[in-house]
């Protein structure tokens, strides 16, 4: 018989060990050029190679753990290890072999023995191993060399597992991660002393996104306190003044203006004739100690009509409606008789206000502008 020719892995490794070896008497750099040669080799040989994923194994899922053939039948598929008529795909193929005959071997053990080899199999679709084993078959399948059944089986995977409950978990979850990356990235730089490489590298952010939000961190870090703060909005009605809602936030002593605005919209007070009151604390106090106080007009819906006088009778020039204004009539149409004064600085012009969809009616304000030299008639 004749012996069989060394494999292009076989003789790498035995290089590797003779240069491993103290007084091998070889020219170690010229040997270790030959073995860096037979590495380039088995790359570019791998890589002409197909490559499709023929570790193959059952459908799991992720209710249950993976077997140790599974994970590499998976690491193999992953690294896009060649099929069995490469000689390093031939090695790859006799180790998951090996695997999977132990692994069947020691479940009929554990079956005669009377126990259960799936004792401990089951899997939380939710913890963090089977999370780590979806992202990693995710990127497996998303690489350019699998195939798109591949994909397919993946997501059909994904798709028999997950329920719409794990769903929302998973979304708030990664919410809540986001909103607090900026906090554990900066902990990983000034606590662990890792570099914006290392952090983007272990969380797959690009370097210049970590180094962003290290710095948001350290503004965020630098801001001012907040303080606690109790508010309560009342509102006017025919009764006079109520209490519609009351209620509790976070503020910097700044910031009570902007409070303020927030809880008159978040309470749909603006409606209304409506002020604002809020005290330092958890407790609503007087009126008299407040830290801050504003009172606000009810918003509504205005139609303003724009006419000149052009000396005969009124002529329309624009008309416009002006939603959820807290102007009063009188104001707004002193307003806008000020824009139009500036266009028409000769003419006489007359602005007049009413609450929108009452225009057929009477008015509510009106300011005129007559310039001199100009007779118009009563615009009452």
């Amino acid at each position: 018989m004749e012996p069989n020719e060394p494999t292009v892995a076989e003789l790498r490794a035995y290089l590797a060990q003779r240069i491993a070896e103290p007084g091998n008497g070889l020219q170690t750099d010229i040997v270790q050029s030959f073995v860096d040669m037979l590495d380039d080799y088995t790359k570019e040989h791998a890589a002409k190679a197909p490559t499709t994923a023929v570790y193959q194994r059952a459908p799991y899922g992720y209710r249950r753990r993976k077997t140790a053939a599974e994970r590499v039948a998976d690491d193999l598929n992953r690294r896009g290890v060649p099929v069995p008529e490469t000689a390093t795909g031939r090695f790859a193929a006799q180790m998951y072999e090996l695997y999977h005959q132990f692994e069947e071997e020691r479940r009929a053990e554990i079956i005669a023995a009377g126990g259960d080899p799936d004792e401990d199999a089951e899997l939380d679709p939710l913890s963090r191993e089977a999370l780590v084993n979806l992202t990693r078959d995710h990127r497996s399948a998303m690489r350019p060399a699998a195939d798109a059944q591949q994909y397919d089986d993946l997501i059909e995977e994904i798709a028999d597992t997950y329920t719409l409950a794990d769903v929302r978990v998973i979304r708030g979850a990664w919410a809540a991660i986001t909103e607090a990356m900026p906090r554990i990235a900066y902990v990983a730089r000034q606590d662990e002393g890792r570099s914006p490489d290392e952090i983007a590298k272990a969380t797959g952010y690009t370097v210049s996104r970590i180094a962003q939000l290290i710095r948001q961190e350290k503004q965020r870090a630098a801001a001012v306190p907040l303080t606690q703060y109790t508010w309560r909005v009342d509102t006017l009605d025919a009764d006079g003044w109520t209490d519609r809602e009351h209620g509790d936030d976070e503020a910097t002593p700044s910031g009570l203006a902007q409070l303020a605005e927030r809880v008159l919209a978040e309470t749909g007070a603006r409606d209304k004739r409506a002020r604002v009151f809020i005290w330092e604390g958890e407790e609503a106090g007087t009126e008299d100690d407040v830290a801050y106080a504003v009172e606000r007009p009810a918003e509504w819906d205005a139609f303003v009509t724009v006419e000149q006088w052009d000396g005969a009778d009124w002529r329309g020039l624009s008309d416009e409606s002006v939603p959820k204004t807290v102007e009063e009539p009188e104001a707004l149409a002193s307003r806008i008789l000020g824009v139009a004064r500036e266009r028409l600085p000769l003419a006489a012009v007359r602005v007049r206000v009413w609450h929108f969809g009452e225009s057929d009616g009477p008015h509510l304000a009106q300011a005129v502008a007559v310039p001199p030299g100009v007779t118009v008639p009563d615009t009452e």
